[in-house]
């Protein structure tokens, strides 16, 4: 399987049409999109503009050390998963 890359400037609106496409609750959508929303910021400081799984992995463990209220996994499609 293709690895995932989408342009950091793209990834707010690709899980916004995500967020819909699976009808999440109003709550559990706006909880992803400012998760997305700190992903760009993190790509920002950091001087990426493609999101690939190596950017979400580093994400995740700059996650680690400040929040631990939820469980973060990938998916196989490469998106994060809130659980």
């Amino acid at each position: 399987m293709d690895e995932m890359k989408i342009a950091r400037d793209e990834l707010l609106s690709h899980e916004e049409l995500l967020v819909k496409e699976y009808k999440l609750t109003q709550q559990t959508g706006s909880r992803h999109i400012c998760r997305i929303r700190e992903l760009v910021v993190f790509m920002q400081e950091h001087s990426r503009d493609i999101y690939r799984e190596e950017v979400g992995m580093s994400f995740l463990k700059s996650l680690e050390f400040t929040d631990s209220k939820y469980k973060y996994t990938t998916s196989s499609g490469g998106g994060l998963l809130v659980e």
